[in-house]
């Protein structure tokens, strides 16, 4: 086959195939986490439940610390302490139940770890419509939450997925500066700015050929259902994610 045929039909693949990214804390890694149990030598810490201590910030929410978050949701041992925690969102678990993973790293006031980026996984028995994504988002945020202003549409012939951002004066106090990422001019974010990518529920068919569940990040990258979300990914700054 002459090289300007290959080349015109790698151009016709490229064009059917839209990525919207991969959220590398999304369902592909949930599901890789769980069919590999963290080591025995992990050791978790000790750590006792407490009510929220700060009335500005969410009972396990952006910005808070972790015992706040042992006090709201059960933790689950594929975790990776100190810097990783996964959460059991749901009363029922994976597969059918959520998942709930949180990044922590020292705030700019104490220097106690406090969490800086979600990410929800629904299980399969919680499809996740945008609407309750976004209100579950606006959950994790400071009452004196701002927006939230779409940065980016959802935009199937592009590949583009929703984003959106959120401004909190209590999380510019609560993290420095360089803590909130940019977009793409390379410049820093502003600060309290939360920036939350929605990752659309896409197809799998080889990456996890057990699961009948769409989701973000399979080999076919067709949107399996428009009107719920693979998964969502919350962080400091203005970064889309996807």
């Amino acid at each position: 086959m002459a090289s300007g045929v290959l080349l015109s039909l790698l151009a016709v693949l490229l064009a059917a195939c839209t990525s919207y990214g991969v959220n590398p804390l999304g369902y592909g890694y949930a599901y890789d986490q769980m069919a590999s149990p963290t080591p025995r030598s992990v050791v978790f810490p000790t750590v006792t439940p407490t009510k929220n201590s700060d009335p500005l910030l969410k009972q396990g929410g952006l910005g808070n610390t972790l015992d706040t978050f042992f006090a709201k949701y059960t933790l689950m041992e594929i975790s990776h302490p100190p810097t990783q925690y996964a959460f059991q969102q749901t009363v029922d678990t994976w597969p059918g139940g959520s998942i709930l993973f949180t990044e922590f790293e020292n705030g700019a006031q104490d220097r106690i770890p406090r969490a800086v980026q979600f990410s929800l996984v629904p299980g399969t028995n919680h499809p996740t419509t945008y609407e309750q994504a976004e209100a579950f988002a606006q959950s994790l945020l400071p009452a004196d939450r701002t927006g939230p202003v779409t940065v980016q549409a959802l935009d199937t012939s592009k590949g583009k997925c929703l984003v959106m951002v959120w401004n909190s004066l209590d999380l510019a106090r609560t993290f420095p500066p360089e803590d909130f990422l940019g977009g793409t001019n390379g410049k820093l974010g502003k600060p309290g700015d939360v920036v939350v990518s929605f990752f659309p529920h896409v197809l799998y068919n080889t990456v996890y050929p057990d699961q009948t569940l769409g989701q973000n990040g399979g080999s076919d990258d067709s949107i399996d259902n428009p009107n719920i979300i693979g998964s969502l990914l919350m962080a400091l700054g203005d970064r889309p994610s996807c």
